[in-house]
């Protein structure tokens, strides 16, 4: 999903971010209200967190940038098992801050305005 799409959608009823990075890269920063799935490459994904958004009717993936893999294949997880209307972010975290949408904590490393 492109960045301008998930501006608009941002506070909206029904959308959901998830934040698929590591625990500390979340604790530093993110998306302000995203929930946190980190995503796993040898761990299935927990039931309870599918559950919590199938009543979801957008589902917005990110990592840090463009090119982090982890939000592309925890996406098609969530899709896998059933959840409708999930898009990964193609800017990630970094161009979400660049974009001036709203976070919490800090932007993620490596970050330039």
């Amino acid at each position: 999903m492109d960045l301008q799409t998930a501006l608009s959608l941002y506070g909206k009823a029904g959308t959901v971010f998830i934040d698929a990075r590591r625990s500390d890269a979340f604790r530093a920063g993110h998306i302000e209200g995203a929930r946190h799935i980190p995503y796993s490459f040898v761990e299935p994904l927990a039931k309870e967190s599918v559950e919590n958004l199938r009543s979801s009717k957008t589902v917005i993936v990110y990592c840090n940038r463009e090119d982090s893999e982890a939000s592309k294949l925890l996406a098609g997880e969530l899709a896998q098992a059933g959840i409708k209307g999930v898009f990964y972010l193609d800017k990630g975290f970094a161009g979400w801050v660049k974009a001036r949408g709203r976070y919490a904590g800090k932007p993620p490393e490596g970050y330039d305005e």
